[in-house]
C-alpha cells in the first residue's frame, strides 16, 4: 500500500514538473518572439533585453578587436623606434 502511494506521488510529481517546464518554455518563446517583433525598439535595445532575459553577462571592456589593434599599434611604434636607432648606429659605423 505504501509503495503504491509513493509510486503514485512520484508519477504525479513527474507529470507536474514536465507540464511546468513545458509551460515555462512556451512563455519564454513567446517573450522572445514579442521582443524580436517589436518595431518600436532598435536592435541594440532588443539585444540588451534578450541578454537580460537569458541571464547573459556581457563584459563591458573593449572589444577584442580594439585590444588587438592597440597592441599592434604599440608593437609597430616599438619596431619603428628600434629600426630608427639601428639605422643611426649603422650610419655612425659606416663613417
Amino acid at each position: 500500500m505504501l509503495v503504491k502511494k509513493i509510486i503514485k506521488s512520484t508519477v504525479f510529481c513527474g507529470i507536474g514538473i514536465l507540464v511546468g517546464k513545458t509551460v515555462s518554455e512556451q512563455k519564454h518563446k513567446n517573450t522572445v518572439k514579442k521582443i524580436l517583433s517589436a518595431d518600436y525598439m532598435d536592435d541594440h535595445t532588443k539585444i540588451k533585453l534578450l541578454q537580460d532575459l537569458n541571464d547573459i553577462k556581457v563584459n563591458k571592456r573593449l572589444p577584442s578587436t580594439q585590444i588587438a589593434t592597440d597592441k599592434l599599434k604599440k608593437n609597430i611604434k616599438m619596431i619603428t623606434t628600434q629600426s630608427a636607432s639601428l639605422v643611426k648606429k649603422l650610419n655612425k659605423n659606416s663613417h
